[in-house]
């Protein structure tokens, strides 16, 4: 692999130094918003829980940030390999492919997870029904996380194509 600079290699560079930050910092926000004492604190971190206990709402919180923590390991990944000219590579793509498969399992659990622990508590406390809400914006960010997944593996076909392009040449 030859590193030289690219005119995005700062870009993606900015961009990993970011991913990075973020892939730390959430769940340490996450994790310092479940531990921190809520009255008399200077600081005060609050999860919402659309009606869950907030156990629950606490646990569904550091799941999902743990699973957009991945995907933007995945993401960094990748960062660096365009940061190296290496954009379209195997393994430059492998993990666009698994930052977008990271971040659809995010998206999914956004949904599927607080209507499973929604149905969960009624069942368990004996009610006749349940109150679900939905948000179009988890099912705006799973079509967006699907789509990347999707282009991930049009970046594949385009890379066996151009191997295969090289190999008749």
């Amino acid at each position: 692999m030859t590193e030289y600079t690219t005119p995005f290699s700062g870009l993606a560079r900015g961009l990993r130094i970011a991913a990075a930050f973020c892939a730390a910092a959430l769940p340490l926000i996450v994790v310092a918003a479940i531990a921190a004492p809520q009255r008399g604190a200077p600081v005060t971190a609050t999860i919402e829980a659309g009606g869950l206990p907030p156990g629950w709402g606490a646990a569904l919180a550091l799941v999902y940030t743990l699973l957009v923590s991945m995907a933007l390991v995945e993401l960094c990944r990748m960062l660096r390999r365009v940061e190296q000219g290496d954009a379209f590579s195997p393994a430059a793509i492998r993990h666009f492919r698994r930052f977008a498969a990271w971040l659809s399992i995010a998206a999914l659990a956004a949904i599927l997870l607080p209507a499973i622990a929604v149905l969960l508590g009624a069942a368990l406390a004996g009610a006749g029904g349940a109150r679900l809400d939905l948000d179009g914006g988890d099912a705006l960010f799973l079509l967006l996380s699907v789509l990347m997944f999707l282009i991930a593996r049009l970046f594949e076909a385009a890379a066996r194509y151009q191997e295969d392009s090289n190999g008749i040449v």
